[in-house]
């Protein structure tokens, strides 16, 4: 996040003025183009859990968990919130407790009548990006970001600043992930209409032009990897279903996706993954409308690698 702070700074001074390792990791273990599968590298992903503690009536999404597992980020539409879609946070005790009441984030983060959704922390957590209709835009919908310098208080979050032109534009922006290495190269993938594009961050800490990520054409919702090199997303147009893709390395091109089957039993759409991982512990977090009817609960699965 060095590189980022030199931008980030600047932007969010324009009001006052106006009134690891460097080596880029490498994958292994490819799969063939276009094949299913349900358990990709390692072991197979756990029969997926509704995260009921968190779930109301309303619709629960986007799913982001913090680095140390005890945070839980989304975004709903339920009662007690400040516009039409709000940031929510639950948080538990321990990795085998339960969650706790899910609490809005507040003012600062969330604006009355308008959108805030699809949370994304960065690896190092002083960062939160979310998409937002707000006044203050580049268009229809922007990405936006919060920093913080307490990483465990969930509510030390500042006044969130505009990414700018180099990824927002007229139309509409949502759903980011982002990525940085120890080495830096920070990127952020992000949905722009009906397909997936990434930012760069250059040497002037500015977020460059951003470009549609072509292997990935027609998927949204990019949730990648700590590693880098693994990315998460959902096809709009086939019941929403969960892809994956990886790539050799940084600068190497994605491979076709392919679909995770069965991943949810009961379900009958899933989207809007986060993948986090933790040593050995990989988690996948999915947005799913049950096939008995809702707007959206969250679900949970994990793996070893």
């Amino acid at each position: 996040m060095r590189a980022l702070l030199p931008a980030l700074a600047l932007l969010a001074a324009l009001p006052l003025l106006l009134g690891c390792d460097a080596d880029a990791p490498t994958a292994a273990d490819a799969f063939a183009p276009g094949e299913a599968t349900s358990s990709l590298t390692g072991s197979e992903w756990s029969e997926p859990v509704n995260v009921a503690e968190v779930n109301t009536e309303a619709a629960e999404q986007r799913p982001a968990l913090s680095k140390n597992g005890l945070s839980l980020y989304f975004h709903s539409n339920r009662e007690g919130g400040f516009g039409r879609n709000d940031l929510w946070v639950a948080r538990r005790d321990c990795l085998d407790c339960p969650w706790q009441t899910p609490v809005n984030l507040g003012s600062v983060i969330n604006t009355a009548g308008f959108n805030e959704a699809a949370p994304a922390l960065s690896r190092d957590q002083h960062w939160l990006f979310f998409g937002s209709n707000r006044p203050g835009g580049q268009g229809a919908g922007d990405i936006w970001v919060t920093y913080r310098d307490r990483v465990h208080d969930d509510f030390a979050w500042g006044p969130p600043v505009n990414l700018g032109p180099g990824v927002n534009s007229a139309g509409g922006e949502s759903q980011a992930s982002y990525f940085e290495n120890d080495g830096g190269r920070p990127q952020l993938f992000f949905s722009r209409g009906q397909n997936i594009f990434m930012s760069e961050v250059r040497p002037d800490g500015t977020w460059g032009t951003a470009t549609q990520v072509q292997e990935l054409a027609g998927f949204l919702g990019p949730s990648i990897h700590p590693n880098g090199l693994e990315i998460y997303m959902f096809e709009l147009f086939k019941d929403h279903r969960i892809w994956y893709s990886r790539r050799e390395s940084l600068d190497a091109p994605w491979s076709a996706p392919i679909e995770l089957v069965d991943l949810t039993p009961g379900v009958a759409s899933v989207f809007q993954p986060y993948i986090h991982a933790h040593g050995h512990t990989e988690t996948l977090y999915v947005c799913g409308v049950p096939t008995k009817g809702g707007v959206g609960d969250i679900y949970v699965t994990t793996r070893r690698r």
